[in-house]
């Protein structure tokens, strides 16, 4: 299974790559938002992360891009649980599954397997 983390942050990934080399899974890693056309494209993805918190990050136009690919992957979402309107937003936009950045941390395992935290 392949999947695309889009995030900017700089501990998460090495943490999330540690995770699923653990599960048998490969997982790439871009800080642009708008780079998701292009990853869809060029792979075969099983899920997408999105740190919603990304400067340019629009919700609906990240659910619009997954949308467009055959087989459509699973898209979750995550970033601060304090910022209830913007996970509540990616949530409207279509979002399979929004998360805080805590159940991101303590789930990861689940979440890489796609497995539903809700």
């Amino acid at each position: 299974m392949t999947i695309l983390l889009i995030s900017r942050d700089l501990m998460l990934p090495s943490r999330l790559v540690s995770i699923a080399r653990q599960l048998q899974l490969e997982l790439t890693t871009s800080a642009n938002p708008g780079s998701l056309p292009e990853q869809l494209e060029a792979g075969d993805l099983q899920l997408v992360l999105v740190d919603l918190t990304l400067p340019g990050c629009s919700p609906a136009e990240i659910v619009a891009a997954v949308n467009q690919a055959d087989p459509a992957p699973r898209l979750v979402g995550f970033g601060p649980h304090v910022q209830e309107a913007m996970l509540l937003a990616a949530q409207q936009a279509g979002f399979d599954e929004v998360i805080s950045n805590g159940q991101l941390q303590s789930s990861a395992a689940a979440v890489l397997k796609c497995q539903p935290l809700s």
